[in-house]
């Protein structure tokens, strides 16, 4: 925390802050000890305690990351994967559920080559079955949008907000842009309908020839999510 550094190099760092450690040898004996020592679980419910305890968990984010290695070649974890970048050094997805005001939940890496938005799914329900929460509203972006993510989301009984873009909703715009343009003016909102699987098409639910929008409403639409 007082200087990013290597696991190697923290040794000169604790020197010069005249802290006393231990040897290298010993540091790297005593990681391997981390994960059969069950840490991240003791880490996991301390950071629970904090957000429950100064807050509420009823609104929570998630989003994914990725972490480069300079290394040569692959191995089980450490793989060439996707990169906004451009990169092509061996990486690992790093997979990050935090509380509406930033505070880290639950935390998880995958394989470098792993989507991303199969990733959203394994962190929350680890998150769900290690603190026995049900009631969540889960928010992510356009990355994590699949029509199965979505359709997982819903049969585990979650509420959720995810990013997409106007580009992508056509079909859900159609009735708006018929009757009232394409130009939007600054913070306009919205709120129509969606259909939740491809076999229900848009316009049977926003039907273009009805002028107003059609009101979200969940025993009506019970084949829909609301868009806004």
């Amino acid at each position: 925390m007082v200087e990013p550094t290597s696991k190697a190099d923290s040794l000169r760092v604790l020197d010069e802050l005249g802290v006393e450690h231990v040897s290298l040898r010993t540091m790297f004996r005593t990681l391997k000890r981390a994960g059969a020592g069950g840490y991240r679980d003791q880490v996991a419910a301390a950071c629970f305690g904090h957000a429950t305890s100064s807050g509420d968990l009823s609104l929570c984010l998630y989003d994914v990351t990725t972490l480069y290695f300079e290394a040569e070649h692959e191995d089980a974890l450490r793989k060439v994967g996707y990169s906004k970048e451009r990169r092509v050094d061996p990486q690992i997805l790093v997979g990050l559920l935090v509380d509406r005001a930033g505070f880290p939940l639950e935390i998880s890496c995958f394989e470098g080559n792993t989507a991303e938005k199969s990733t959203i799914l394994p962190v929350i329900e680890a998150f769900q079955a290690r603190h026995s929460v049900a009631d969540l509203v889960v928010v992510a972006d356009a990355g994590m949008l699949s029509a199965a993510n979505l359709a997982a989301l819903h049969k585990a009984r979650l509420r959720f907000i995810v990013g997409s873009r106007v580009t992508k909703a056509p079909h859900d715009l159609a009735s708006h842009f018929r009757w009232h343009g394409d130009a939007f003016t600054d913070g306009q909102l919205i709120d129509t309908i969606t259909p939740r699987t491809a076999t229900t098409t848009a316009r049977a639910v926003n039907d273009p020839a009805t002028r107003a929008e059609p009101v979200w409403d969940p025993q009506e639409h019970d084949l829909s999510w609301r868009a806004v």
